[in-house]
Order: structure tokens, then sequence, then C-alpha cells
């Protein structure tokens, strides 16, 4: 490797076949690669795909708090007696 590219985007950018450097291509081999590279970059998808939608609709069933999953237990915590109320005084 001669290290005239820092990753491998560029390199696969300037038509470099990272597999295997020491044989090189042609011209037009070249820029079929970076025309193919190009076009799949156009191709990119960044957004959210749902790729399991049984575990989604799981998912929305577990309960949470503040976002997190927690254990049926702890989804309703009970509420601790008031330091002023005398509940937690039995005569």
């Amino acid at each position: 490797a001669s290290g005239c590219c820092s990753t491998i985007t560029e390199a696969a950018a300037q038509g470099i076949d990272t597999r295997n450097p020491n044989e090189s291509c042609s011209a037009a081999e070249r820029e079929a690669r970076v025309s193919r590279y190009r076009e799949k970059r156009k191709k990119r998808q960044f957004e959210k795909k749902i790729r399991y939608a049984s575990r989604k609709a799981y998912a929305e069933k577990r309960p949470r708090v503040k976002g997190r999953f927690v254990k049926s237990t702890e989804a309703d915590p009970v509420e601790p007696a008031s330091h002023y109320s005398m509940e937690w005084f039995h005569p």
C-alpha cells in the first residue's frame, strides 16, 4: 500500500481495489467503479427502518418508566406514606 488514501471510502471513490492493492485496473474499469460507488452513495438510507414488526409491537406493550423498560412489579410503585399522616402507626 502506498498510503495515498486515508480511508477506504476515499480509496473506493478513487477506484482503488482495496482487496488486492498489487493489481492495477484500467481507466474504464476505474471509472465504472467510481460511478457505481457514487450511485450507491445516493441510495443510502438513514431513516429508521423497522425490521421486525412483532418485536416493535411487544416493545410498545411493555411497561416503561422514564422511557426504560421495567418489570411489571416496578411499573406501579407504591407511594410511600406521608411523614405527616398516621398510616404508619397501628395501636
